[in-house]
């Protein structure tokens, strides 16, 4: 019996077509199909996630210090003493031989773990350990730890096994010319849309690291499309009371983010960025479809190939056991120091207030009320995605809420997750780039959104 399937080019086994069918379908599953759950929209792995997060949840914070002190331990032993043996060993220097402020990262979140036991007294130490603090920070720690536990398993179902070789090939028609990005990246953008920008911006350093994204265009990705899940922009527009609004609102977010990125992948700072690849790889992006053969069909032939050079299920375990030790002994350190550094400065200084002044200006221009009560919004959400919307919720023009919200919402860098996360990955990117995207963005975005919300205003969408 000849179960040999012909593609336009070349003839592939049905084993190999199910090698690829199988595990994407499951991926797909898990990372982009919508349920509704006590009344908002998740995906299977963010139920997942959640339902982890929940067991995990009285011992959480005890695991997460845990595997800070660990891994600050075992850097500063790797560092001081060296131990040959061990160096030898490529997971031992993946996991305590990284760059110095790495190091220092791990120093810094130990040190917070440190005082949050020791409860030290002090208006010194009250800022640091303080609940929109340091305290905060930990909770958020003990959700990574339970998202990079189930994540990392799951990944190569759709990163692996073709899924994003075939829906590629689908969308590169629209995504690239918009975007100037690979329709690849579009299983980014439904991940984070759905599921939380953790999932994407884990999808993306994949990704960059396999050689299918550039260093732009993984930095594009992360910084443009790696969005705050549907359910949590729920919860800022309630705690901004602009909840009854949420359809015009999300509607306005979505086009505000599809303009601001449009105009951004075309100017600075991420039209200068290199298009070089990790380690230089070399490209494996084959989405250029030949002449006389459909997008389907190509993307079909790429998939299973793809899928043939893939591992089994050990390998799946394996790589996922690896990819979660260097997120939880690396990642988290890093996300804990710079998230607590960046809500100090926002929380116990007039940092934002100083820097915000050319944005009272700005909002005046505009004719946005209460403009200098929602200037230093506009920019403390680069250190946590929730405080614009915690410093806005006073503001009694409905209309500035509303742009507080969205604005707050499409920025999409957060020094206390998003972030700290990208910076502490294999994706070159520095804080000062990061900075400079989110203003950028930000600035752009303002009048996007002023002008839609004015215009829903007109319309009556906007009582």
């Amino acid at each position: 019996m000849d179960t040999t399937i012909t593609s336009p080019t070349q003839g592939y086994s049905a084993k190999n077509f199910l090698k690829f069918l199988l595990p994407s379908l499951a991926g797909a599953f898990l990372f982009l199909f919508p349920l509704t759950v006590d009344e908002s929209i998740n995906i299977p792995l963010g139920i997942m996630i959640g339902s982890i997060e929940s067991v995990i949840e009285p011992v959480g914070m005890i695991l997460v210090s845990l595997a800070v002190l660990l891994s600050t331990a075992l850097t500063l032993i790797n560092k001081l003493w060296k131990p040959a043996g061990l160096r030898k060993h490529s997971l031992w220097n993946t996991l305590f031989d990284g760059a110095p402020i790495f190091t220092a990262l791990k120093l810094g979140a130990s040190l917070l773990v440190l005082l949050l036991i020791i409860q030290p007294e002090g208006s010194f130490f009250e800022m640091i350990i303080h609940e929109d603090t340091g305290l905060l920070m930990m909770e958020l720690g003990t959700t990574l730890f339970a998202t990079f536990l189930v994540v990392t398993f799951a990944l190569p179902l759709i990163a692996d096994y073709g899924l994003m070789d075939f829906t590629g090939n689908m969308f590169r028609r629209f995504i690239n010319p918009l975007f100037r990005l690979p329709g690849r990246s579009a299983v980014d953008l439904v991940s984070s849309w759905i599921g939380g920008n953790a999932a994407g911006i884990l999808v993306t350093i994949r990704q960059y690291e396999a050689g299918f994204y550039s260093r732009r265009e993984a930095v594009t990705i992360a910084t443009m499309f790696s969005v705050v899940s549907l359910p949590f922009c729920l919860i800022i527009a309630n705690t901004l009371n602009v909840g009854y609004l949420f359809i015009p609102l999300y509607t306005i977010l979505i086009l505000v983010g599809i303009l601001s990125t449009i105009i951004m992948v075309r100017i600075p700072p991420l039209s200068r960025i290199e298009d070089s690849n990790h380690n230089g790889l070399p490209r494996k992006s084959a989405e250029e479809v030949p002449e006389n053969v459909s997008a389907v069909k190509w993307g079909l032939k790429c998939a299973v190939e793809n899928a043939e050079k893939a591992g089994g299920a050990k390998d799946v375990l394996a790589g996922g056991f690896k990819d979660s030790l260097d997120l939880i002994l690396n990642v988290i350190p890093a996300v804990l120091s710079i998230g607590t550094i960046g809500l100090v400065l926002a929380e116990y200084t007039p940092l934002f207030d100083w820097i915000s002044i050319p944005f009272v200006y700005y909002l005046q221009v505009l004719g946005v009320q209460e403009a200098a009560a929602a200037a230093p919004t506009m920019l403390v959400g680069f250190t946590d995605m929730f405080l614009p919307a915690i410093i806005g919720s006073g503001i009694e023009a409905v209309e500035t809420r509303l742009i507080i919200a969205i604005v707050s919402l499409v920025q999409i860098v957060y020094l206390s997750e998003m972030a700290a996360v990208l910076l502490s990955s294999s994706i070159p990117v520095k804080l000062r780039d990061l900075a400079a995207i989110f203003l950028v963005k930000t600035i752009i975005a303002i009048p996007i959104t002023v002008f839609l919300v004015r215009l829903a205003g007109f319309a009556g969408l906007i009582g």
